[in-house]
């Protein structure tokens, strides 16, 4: 396996494997000392096609250059910063708000307009509340928020202006992802 995967890879392996022997009560006959030189040498071993580079992380200001190259009155610049903007202020998964393409839309696990809400947070501030109905983390759903920005990054602008250019169906107001698939064909 070594040689061919990479460290964080084997990493999981190791750790589920590990896992696997708990609920069925049987004892994990790796010490802590041989489980780390084994994933060191991993490490050493992983072939560079299985190593990605660092990248940077989104920041405001990335996001501020990124919509400057963007045409907001154009249907799949509109949608693409409002999914931007909510995923990053909501610090959710772009994959919690988009689908592949129209037909995969799957109201059981994407966010629909019921799933929408404005909500005021302890100090009475006005917050814009989706409920993702399956994250990748939590099967049973999560609610995220964000609140109002200053600035040419505020998720409320984008999502308002989104919602005018594109005229989401209803079913899907959310699943930013389909609305630009159905912009672009």
């Amino acid at each position: 396996m070594a040689g061919h995967y990479s460290a964080k890879t084997i990493v999981n392996y190791v750790c589920g494997m590990c896992a696997w022997h708990v609920p069925h009560r049987l004892t994990w006959s790796l010490n802590n000392m041989e489980t780390e030189a084994l994933l060191k040498a991993s490490i050493s071993l992983a072939p560079a096609s299985a190593r990605r580079s660092k990248r940077e992380p989104y920041t405001i200001e990335l996001i501020i250059a990124i919509c400057e190259q963007l045409n907001l009155s154009n249907p799949l610049d509109a949608a693409v910063f409002a999914c931007l903007t909510t995923a990053f202020f909501t610090t959710a998964r772009a994959g919690e708000f988009t689908i592949p393409r129209l037909n995969a839309f799957n109201p059981a696990i994407h966010v629909k307009p019921s799933n929408v809400s404005d909500t005021h947070d302890c100090q009475n501030l006005h917050m814009k509340t989706f409920f993702l109905p399956r994250t990748k983390s939590a099967l049973e759903g999560e609610e995220v928020s964000w609140a109002k920005q200053t600035g040419p990054s505020d998720p409320e602008e984008a999502l308002t202006n989104h919602l005018r250019i594109n005229e989401p169906p209803t079913t899907m107001l959310y699943s930013l992802i389909a609305i630009m698939t159905h912009t672009i064909h």
